[in-house]
Order: C-alpha cells, then structure tokens, then sequence
C-alpha cells in the first residue's frame, strides 16, 4: 500500500505527468512502474479513469 506522503509528492507533479508516466512508465530512484500498469490492453481512458481515482481516493 502506498503512503500518504508518497500520492502527495506525486499529485504535485500535476496530472499531466502524472498521466504521461501511467501511460508510457516510468523509472525513478525508487523503482519502476510498467506503461499501462503492465497491462497494454488497457485503453487510455481506461488508464486515465485508474490514476483519476487513486487521487480521488481517501488517503
């Protein structure tokens, strides 16, 4: 489960980013996430309606 502090530090990166980094992944010093959450059959709305609700979601 991720941390508060950790979705804050995200969210102010904007949901462009945010967005780019769901869509096409992302490496950073504290690991690597897969494009489309490793899942490719996911569509872009589909991936957009998954990062909307994590930030949406009570922390």
């Amino acid at each position: 489960m991720t941390k508060k502090s950790e979705w804050d530090t995200r969210s102010e990166q904007g949901l462009a980013v945010l967005l780019d980094h769901a869509l096409n992944g992302f490496q950073g010093p504290d690991g690597k996430m897969p494009a489309r959450g490793g899942t490719p059959s996911l569509t872009d709305e589909e991936v957009t309606n998954a990062v909307n609700y994590m930030l949406a979601a009570p922390k």
